[in-house]
């Protein structure tokens, strides 16, 4: 079986040295309040009281214009974007544009037949497009 490696300062425990020791670090950077869930360190209590809701599933951030709750700000703050008409993903190749970077990427794979590594966000000109 595998030794759990243990921090002698917060409890957590560790499949390898490694990580114990990537762990640690954390503490040594004065970052007193420690996840349970994954061990991660925060140097403020309301850091860590927004990064909890990840694991426990919570939805304390809800959408004002549909009631959808999301878990961390930035999810929602993400999501917001659905409901505005700013698209400032663009796909190169036919010119079709995208609230959210991911929705351009599935876009590409799909219609595209390819998953370009880094899908722009600047907006070209529709002339100076080829359309194939």
């Amino acid at each position: 079986g595998e030794r759990p490696y243990i921090c002698h300062q917060c409890g957590l425990m560790f499949k390898s040295k490694a990580a114990l020791y990537q762990h640690g670090k954390t503490h040594s950077d004065h970052s007193p309040h420690v996840c349970v869930y994954c061990g991660k360190c925060f140097h403020r209590r309301q850091q860590l009281a927004a990064h909890i809701p990840t694991h426990t599933n919570e939805k304390t951030h809800i959408c004002e214009k549909c009631g959808k709750g999301f878990s961390t700000r930035s999810e929602l703050q993400r999501h917001i974007m659905v409901h505005s008409d700013e698209k400032p993903f663009t796909c190169l190749i036919c010119g079709l544009k995208f609230s959210q970077k991911r929705y351009l990427k599935n876009h590409v794979k799909s219609r595209h037949g390819r998953l370009e590594e880094n899908p722009t966000t600047s907006i070209l000109p529709v002339e100076n497009l080829t359309f194939g």
